[in-house]
């Protein structure tokens, strides 16, 4: 039988001597000789976690490994207490914490700091604080800051793979609401709906027409069957624009009241910091508005054309919908020669792998056929569960200047296909 990792007797390591306790060890930790937190287990395991054997199962479920130095050359995983060997000598891990939550874990006090310039956090409590991970806890505790008396502070994280069920239930299934739209027949509530065409074809003003719609209950285009149904609030995320520009088109849309009510929250790039999708503040934020990301590829890693990168923006995306936001909304750019295709399709209306287009509940293409006017012809070359209109033709000009908002000129059905 395997050897628990609380009784594995200390090495005569000096290095590993000086890191087997936990850096506060005046602090209550948990105690030794209760069973494995795993129903109907009945190992013995440290504190209120698991035995070697299911210890074993959880580093095997580990998606993405987050190592922290422990001792002796040996790192271990915060997520799932699973060991990695270095050829560094033992260090101690610094934890950067601030005022809103956020942390970074350095390996040494220098990069810790660097780690909070570079993000321009303000109200840093105790920038740096020295922490070694204990063995038997790593990957059964997360830990926070205490801002006032400045000690490590555990808190016990629950396993959400080990009591949430497998499969929905008959319960769930006869109560799960019908399919519904923030603005009937164009953008479908719980899910992502990306607006693709080339760069400055008139996606970012679709999208504060949208929002426009939204925040006033009116017909997106002045269409009646577009009808919207009133947004809580509006999230417009558009790192690609300046403060003044953007406020420009605010005005131009009439969005300024909105913004003075608290509804039409946006940043550009001119504000101060960055903020990604895994944002704890904007997961909160989020809960009940209408999200809008100028654009969408801004806020993912890696390459557009790698099926792993996508799968991981994907994933950023749904959180934004497990988070509560009722719609999202992306701005996306089309491939070179899109203007030149003869027949408009999800394939070459969106840059990128096909597994942009796979997570998408809706996409509609657009393109700019008469500049002067800014006439732009809109078609749904994707639509999940339900039947899209016909392709049909807006005009932004004079229309934004004297009434706020695109008009309609072409009806669905009357525009080419």
């Amino acid at each position: 039988m395997a050897t628990h990792p609380c009784t594995i007797p200390p090495q005569s390591n000096s290095a590993t001597s000086q890191t087997s306790a936990p850096a506060h060890a005046d602090k209550p930790t948990p105690q030794s000789g209760n069973r494995c937190k795993q129903p109907n287990c009945t190992q013995r395991a440290w504190g209120d976690t698991l035995c070697d054997q299911h210890r074993a199962e959880r580093i095997s479920r580990c998606k993405q490994h987050k190592f922290v130095p422990y001792s002796g050359g040996v790192r271990l995983c915060l997520y799932c207490g699973a060991e990695q060997q270095t050829t560094a000598a033992a260090t101690e891990a610094y934890v950067a914490t601030a005022d809103d939550g956020r942390q970074f874990l350095c390996p040494t006090e220098d990069e810790a700091e660097e780690a909070l310039e570079s993000r321009k956090l303000k109200g840093v409590v105790d920038p740096a604080s020295v922490w070694r991970i204990p063995r038997e806890l790593a990957g059964q505790f997360r830990y926070r800051l205490n801002s006032r008396t400045h000690w490590q502070e555990w808190k016990y994280v629950e396993d959400e793979d080990q009591n949430a069920p497998l499969f929905h239930t008959y319960e769930q299934t006869i109560n799960a609401p019908p399919l519904a739209f923030a603005i009937e027949g164009f953008l479908q509530e719980d899910g992502v709906t990306f607006i693709g065409g080339p760069s400055g074809h008139g996606k970012t003003l679709i999208m504060l027409s949208m929002a426009r719609a939204l925040l006033n209950g009116t017909p997106l285009f002045g269409y009646e069957k577009f009808e919207a149904r009133v947004s809580e609030k509006v999230i417009y995320l558009v790192p690609e624009s300046s403060l003044t520009p953007f406020v420009h088109r605010l005005k131009l849309f009439g969005l300024l009241d909105a913004v003075q009510e608290g509804r039409f929250l946006y940043r550009t790039l001119s504000a101060a910091g960055q903020v990604n999708l895994q944002d704890t503040r904007l997961l909160e934020a989020v809960k009940g508005a209408d999200v809008f990301l100028d654009t969408a590829v801004r806020f993912a890693e890696g390459e557009e054309n790698s099926a792993s990168d996508n799968r991981v923006f994907a994933q950023n995306l749904f959180a934004l919908l497990r988070a509560g936001a009722r719609t999202v909304t992306g701005a996306h750019h089309s491939p070179k020669g899109f203007v030149n295709q003869e027949a408009i399709n999800l394939e070459n209306a969106l840059r990128g792998s096909g597994d942009i287009g796979a997570m998408l509940t809706t996409a509609w293409a657009v393109q700019q056929v008469d500049m002067e006017a800014n006439r732009i012809y809109v078609k749904n070359v994707k639509p999940r569960d339900f039947q899209p209109c016909q392709p049909f033709e807006i005009e932004g000009r004079p229309h934004i200047d004297k009434e706020g908002d695109f008009k309609m000129v072409t009806l669905p059905g009357s525009a080419k296909s």
